[in-house]
């Protein structure tokens, strides 16, 4: 059980293989076991219905892709520079954070702010862990965190 099958097949081999279906670009960095070169290979198999694609940068990011590949975003193909604001204080739990709200929406700050704002004066937000995962199941809507852990 190779952990990276692909490694030794040259970028024109597997710009091929994605080509014909053999491979697909989300895999690339398990099949490369190189995210950098993944990336690489998937802005080429883009560019040719998207070009794009290629104005997109992607040296010289800030954080290595094979911290970001699985954990934050699939399928990457470069980075953006977005312009960062900060909502708050909001407090929970007792503790007062700032948010950090990356976004180009004119007003979402300010807005996200005043809400932060609404929520700290009126006493702030509590929090309580039902559990710690991903669903895909209904929602129930409750009056109050409490009544939402007893019907769990």
């Amino acid at each position: 059980n190779n952990p990276a099958p692909f490694a030794s097949h040259t970028d024109e081999e597997i710009l091929h293989m994605l080509g014909k279906g053999a491979l697909m670009p989300y895999r690339l960095e398990k099949d490369l076991g190189d995210p950098v070169r993944a990336v690489t290979i998937r802005r080429k198999f883009l560019a040719k219905d998207y070009p794009k694609v290629q104005e997109l940068p992607h040296h010289n990011f800030d954080f290595r892709y094979d911290q970001v590949e699985g954990v934050c975003c699939e399928n990457v193909v470069g980075f953006v520079s977005i312009p960062v604001g900060t909502a708050g204080p909001l407090r929970i739990d007792g503790k007062d954070y700032l948010i950090p709200l990356a976004t180009t929406e004119r007003a979402l700050v300010a807005s996200a702010h005043r809400g932060c704002e609404a929520l700290t004066t009126a006493g702030g937000v509590d929090t309580v862990l039902l559990a710690d995962g991903m669903t895909r199941a209904p929602i129930f809507i409750c009056g109050s965190a409490k009544r939402c852990g007893e019907i769990r």
